[in-house]
Parts: C-alpha cells; structure tokens; sequence
C-alpha cells in the first residue's frame, strides 16, 4: 500500500479541470517512479485521509490559504507523505491488539480481514513502531505557523 492511496483530492463542484490538473494528476501512472509527496494546494479543495486502521474515521482538511501571506508560507499549503506516515504510525497498526479496533463495526471488521497487513508489510518493524507509540501520552500537534 502506497501512502498516496490514504489521500483522495475533492474539488468543488464549480471546479473547472484544466489541462495540467489532470496531467498532474497522472502523471504516478505514468511514470511509475514520480511518487507524488504533497497533496493539495488549493484552499478550496478538500482532502480525505482515509487511515488504515479501520478503527479510525476518515479526516476532511483543508490547507492552509497562504496566496496573500509572501513572509509566512513554510509550506503550510500542503499535506505532505511525511505528515501521512506520522498519522499511520501514530494512529497504530491496524488489527493489533489494544490500538482501539476491539469498537469497530462490522463494516469495518469485513474491511480490516481484506487488508490486514501481513506480517513483516506494515510501515515499520514491530520494534520501531514501539517508539511511535502514544498509547496513554497527550499529544499536542503544532502546526506551520500559518
């Protein structure tokens, strides 16, 4: 599984496709090698994080409006890969023991059973992923300063 398959790009309905939207949109099909690492950079598209952990809800964002700040950008208009795995390591592998899927509806069990990582495919090792673990902490997430 690809990081790039957790995010879908909703534009508004309104929203005229141009010529670059789609070829930019292809362009991992057709070059297998040009993995996309941001999503979005408009304010009025709405991007979906779906995790794989089922026991999780999909999350609707959207970026941050930096077109009128030229001291403040810090790249804060974008959902980056590196963003996606901290979630997905952060949020735990899906159908471990005690990583809050023991809730999950029956919708979500038939979809954990289809793509329930094997052994050894998850993101990281079972030892690495310890060190990602916020089980019983608080976290506070800081933004970009936009």
């Amino acid at each position: 599984m690809l990081l790039t398959s957790l995010v879908t790009l909703r534009r508004p309905t309104s929203y005229e496709l141009t010529p670059e939207d789609i070829f930019e949109s292809s362009l991992g099909g057709v070059f297998a090698n040009d993995l996309q690492n941001h999503h979005g950079d408009s304010p009025t598209s709405t991007l979906i994080y779906t995790p794989s952990n089922p026991s999780y809800a999909p999350i609707s964002l959207h970026t941050a409006d930096v077109n009128s700040e030229d001291q403040r950008q810090k790249f804060a208009h974008y959902l980056w890969n590196a963003g996606i795995l901290m979630a997905e390591l952060v949020g735990g592998r899906p159908g471990e023991e005690g990583t809050g899927d023991e809730a999950r509806n029956e919708e979500s069990e038939v979809w954990a059973e289809e793509s329930r990582w094997p052994a050894g495919t998850w993101w990281t090792d079972a030892e690495e992923e310890e060190k990602w673990s916020v089980k019983g902490e608080t976290v506070l997430e800081l933004g970009a300063g936009v």
